[in-house]
């Protein structure tokens, strides 16, 4: 069965004159659907698209910042019942993706991007139930990669 493209949600029509929330939202709803025509049923991602993560704020400038509010779900823990690491290597992918949605224009940064380096540091665990606020802020945006501040 072939599978589904549809169109990012920077393709739609009025996508770039909604507010900076809308926008955000717009944007996430257009790549959870996008995730499932291609036939991705499961993972961190789509579980934090669809369950877990809830936009609390956006702006567009000085520099495009939106701040979530993510609840760790039992599918985000690990054994010890705290949140999983790799959930948070995710967490900070979608919502890093997300924020440079705010830069986005017609033929620059339209398909997304992936992860070329990531450091965390540790400070504490999240246990599995709680709720954490994540703010990120695009701190540059060239032709190849995007530079981001994270606060978790």
């Amino acid at each position: 069965m072939a599978k589904k493209e549809g169109k990012f949600p920077l393709e739609l029509e009025g996508f770039k004159d909604l507010p900076a929330v809308e926008r955000v939202k717009a944007w996430l709803k257009g790549v959870m659907e996008m995730g499932r025509g291609r036939g991705v049923e499961k993972g961190f991602d789509l579980h934090l698209l669809h369950s877990a993560l809830l936009v609390s704020s956006a702006t567009l400038t000085p520099s495009p910042t939106i701040t979530f509010h993510v609840t760790v779900t039992p599918e985000l823990g690990n054994f010890n019942g705290t949140i999983h690491g790799g959930a948070v290597a995710t967490i900070f992918d979608v919502c890093g993706l997300t924020a440079l949605s705010l830069t986005r224009r017609p033929e620059f940064w339209i398909r997304g991007a992936v992860s070329r380096s990531l450091n965390v540091v540790f400070l504490g665990a999240v246990q599995v139930g709680e709720g954490v606020e994540v703010r990120v802020e695009v701190m540059g945006v060239g032709r190849r990669l995007g530079r981001f501040d994270f606060l978790f």
